[in-house]
């Protein structure tokens, strides 16, 4: 999870990244920094049908994802919960390289003048136009995820626990 600048205030938003290719399975944004929030970017990883039925999804310990409500959503869903050890920063290595890339895009495209909905909108272009469709990754040998995806379900090969 991490915040973005706009005018309204800071945009909470949570994603759900696949460890293997590093396609953003989920995402979600909100004004509120909750378990609301991350529990939606969890059904939205589901509703895009992109979750595997035993997914395992891995956290820091905040209290977004240790609550009982995320506890039992990912429960409902099937989901497995792992979380890294309190203090130890890399254990989320990807996810914050995630958020390193979209703030540095970020910086040159919007303003803290740009109103939510404009950063919101930019947000969603960004992931599921650039990042996950065409923006070259060395853990997929310089395919973007989106390809890297795909690639793994044409070839019928099973979609690793996310």
């Amino acid at each position: 999870m991490t915040q973005l600048p706009s005018a309204d205030g800071p945009l909470h938003v949570a994603v759900v990244i696949d460890l293997c290719t590093r396609l953003v399975l989920g995402v979600a944004t909100s004004m509120v920094q909750d378990t609301a929030l991350t529990s939606r970017a969890l059904t939205d990883a589901r509703e895009r049908s992109r979750l595997a039925p035993t997914a395992t999804f891995h956290s820091d310990r905040g209290p977004q994802y240790t609550s009982h409500l995320f506890q039992a959503h990912c429960a409902a869903l099937g989901v497995t919960q792992s979380m890294g050890a309190t203090g130890v920063c890399w254990d989320n290595a990807v996810a914050e390289s995630f958020f390193a890339s979209l703030k540095a895009d970020l910086r040159s495209e919007l303003r803290s003048t740009t109103p939510v909905a404009a950063v919101q909108a930019w947000l969603d272009h960004w992931i599921h136009d650039w990042y996950n469709d065409r923006r070259p990754h060395s853990t997929n040998g310089g395919d973007a995820p989106g390809t890297a995806w795909n690639h793994r379900i044409t070839k019928n090969q099973p979609v690793p626990d996310s």
